[in-house]
């Protein structure tokens, strides 16, 4: 028989007083036994802190504390420093607003019995609030996955597709985890576990919503969005495409400093060095809104996709 493996629940809080308790209720409601759930507060400035502090009282949740920052980390240090303080043998992220079906820790525990599983996502069904934009998984469709849930390493699959609280991760390998992050350009807690994974071999998949995926206009990432959104759509598709080659070479950083024995290492760095010098191409195209410059380049491209994508935009935005 198969044993129990502890689970820890990781959620980083700031100014989330209006939803928070709905999605405490979710994780305290779980059908699965969880080890701990440690809470980091970031700073907030309305009444997170005293709401959950209640609500651990009230409900006497020996096994559940909430940390306050001295200062105002940002939510991608603050998810990092969660991982490193649990203690389960997997650990799941959450974000304070979103809603777990009860059985989602069950579920995806049961995976990681499997012992080459290290990361572990799932799907999601939405709720969409004003403000809000859909994504559903109907359009995150994740490609070349096995008949075990092995997500395999493509093009494709180097990049993130799925958000951060549909996440398990096995504890054993947030040292690799933790590598990558200490060699990523910019380090988000999901795409370092998505990444890591998929290069080694290790990221898995289940075909299931785990819960829903609040959609608002008021979060963190779509706050950073908003920003981006007041500048020109030439700014905007030249932010996208450097922040690409960011992850790219991200991945090949991690692939250079791992200790990892990784299956067909070589190769992937050889995609993945392809990917950066496609990246390159096109940012020089897009600079210089340059269709014929596109087409005398078209050598650069490692797939169609990329080449009717910029030749459209090119079209749509003539200069």
């Amino acid at each position: 028989m198969n044993e129990k493996l502890s689970v820890s629940v990781v959620m980083p809080t700031y100014n989330g007083e209006k939803n928070i308790i709905e999605q405490l209720e979710t994780i305290r409601l779980q059908t699965y036994p969880i080890k701990e759930v440690i809470m980091n507060d970031d700073g907030s400035t309305d009444n997170t802190v005293s709401i959950v502090k209640k609500y651990i009282e009230d409900n006497n949740l020996v096994n559940w504390k909430i940390i306050e920052n001295e200062k105002n980390f940002g939510w991608r240090i603050n998810f990092f420093r969660l991982l490193d303080m649990a203690h389960g043998d997997i650990i799941f992220t959450s974000d304070q607003d979103d809603i777990w079906y009860i059985n989602k820790l069950e579920r995806m525990s049961s995976i990681f019995q499997n012992p080459d599983v290290n990361v572990l996502v799932s799907d999601y069904d939405e709720l969409v609030e004003p403000g809000g934009v859909s994504y559903p998984c109907s359009e995150r469709i994740i490609k070349n996955v096995d008949s075990r849930g092995n997500v395999h390493f493509t093009k494709k699959n180097v990049y993130l597709n799925r958000p951060g609280w549909v996440y398990g991760l096995r504890r054993s390998f947030l040292p690799e985890v933790n590598l990558y992050k200490e060699n990523a350009i910019v380090p988000v807690h999901d795409i370092t576990m998505w990444s890591t994974s998929v290069l080694s071999d290790s990221l898995y998949y289940i075909n299931e919503a785990t819960g829903k995926w609040r959609k608002h206009g008021k979060s963190a990432i779509r706050g950073e969005n908003a920003v981006d959104e007041t500048k020109g759509c030439f700014d905007i598709r030249l932010s996208k495409l450097r922040r690409l080659k960011e992850v790219t070479q991200s991945d090949i950083n991690y692939l250079n400093k791992t200790k990892k024995t990784i299956r067909n290492k070589k190769n992937k760095l050889e995609t993945l060095q392809k990917l950066i010098n496609e990246y390159d191409k096109r940012i020089e195209i897009i600079e210089k809104a340059s269709i014929s410059k596109l087409i005398t380049n078209l050598f650069s491209y490692t797939a169609i996709h990329p080449v009717l994508a910029d030749i459209l935009f090119l079209i749509k935005n003539r200069k």
